[in-house]
């Protein structure tokens, strides 16, 4: 006590039976108050730390499944570019097969473009070709 300048130690009166038995009383009655709102604390803790666990884990599946999700799309768009490039490659192909037409390519003077000979042989071909779109795609008889 001399170390921390308390003093000199003070004699204590001793408790009459009554006053023990009611101190005792309270500090039991406090204790048993101290653990309540301790066990209600921890109750209360474990609960939030249960309820955050679950938003956690649920957050977390979320994340996946957008990850998953962008995963997915990140794939098909490499298909659908794959795609893409295979149909101008194709277009460019089927382009450069094409016969220009005479003023396709500049020329407007009707006598410049000669008159298309066509084959006997290739006649019959041409003559079904012919009725196959008008009656087929067009809807009409002719």
């Amino acid at each position: 006590m001399w170390i921390l300048n308390l003093g000199q130690p003070v004699q204590v009166p001793p408790l009459n039976e009554a006053m023990a038995i009611e101190l005792g009383a309270n500090l039991l009655g406090e204790g048993i108050l101290f653990a309540a709102g301790a066990a209600v604390v921890v109750v209360e803790y474990r609960r939030q730390a249960a309820k955050q666990a679950v938003k956690d884990k649920e957050q977390e599946e979320e994340k996946d499944r957008l990850n998953e999700t962008i995963r997915d799309l990140s794939l098909e768009l490499e298909e659908q570019r794959t795609q893409i490039r295979g149909l101008f490659r194709r277009v460019y192909e089927l382009d450069s097969r094409v016969v220009k037409l005479p003023w396709a390519s500049g020329q407007t003077n009707i006598e410049e473009i000669s008159d298309p000979k066509v084959d006997p042989k290739n006649l019959d071909v041409i003559t079904n070709a012919t009725t196959y779109i008008f009656r087929n795609v067009f809807g009409t008889n002719r």
